[in-house]
C-alpha cells in the first residue's frame, strides 16, 4: 500500500488496540450472561469475517485495499477479544 513507517504502525496496532477497547465490554457482557458458549461462537464469526476481509477470499469480488484491511484487523481483534475473554472465564465457571 505504500505507506510510511508510522501508517504502518498504526494498521499494525489497530488490532490489538480494539481487542483492548471490547475485552472490557466482553468481560462485562459474559459477566451478565451465562450464555458464554455463544459468546464465543460470535467471536469466531467476527474472526472469520475479518479474515475475509484482509484476504480476501476468492470468491469475494473486491480488490486488497487499505481500508478493507482496516476493518478486517478490526473484526479479527473484536472476535478474538471475544474468543479468549469468553473461553477464560467459562473454563474458569467449569474449574469451580
Amino acid at each position: 500500500f505504500q505507506l510510511n513507517k508510522l501508517a504502518v504502525g498504526a494498521v499494525f496496532i489497530l488490532n490489538g488496540g480494539v481487542y483492548a477497547v471490547t475485552a472490557p465490554v466482553w468481560g462485562w457482557i459474559c459477566d451478565h450472561t451465562d450464555h458464554q458458549k455463544l459468546i464465543t461462537l460470535a467471536g469466531a464469526i467476527f474472526t472469520i469475517l475479518g479474515f475475509i476481509f484482509i484476504g480476501p477470499v476468492p470468491y469475494f469480488p473486491y480488490d486488497t485495499t487499505l481500508p478493507m484491511s482496516c476493518v478486517g484487523l478490526a473484526l479479527f481483534g473484536l472476535g478474538l477479544a471475544a474468543i479468549l475473554v469468553s473461553a477464560f472465564l467459562q473454563v474458569l465457571k467449569d474449574a469451580m
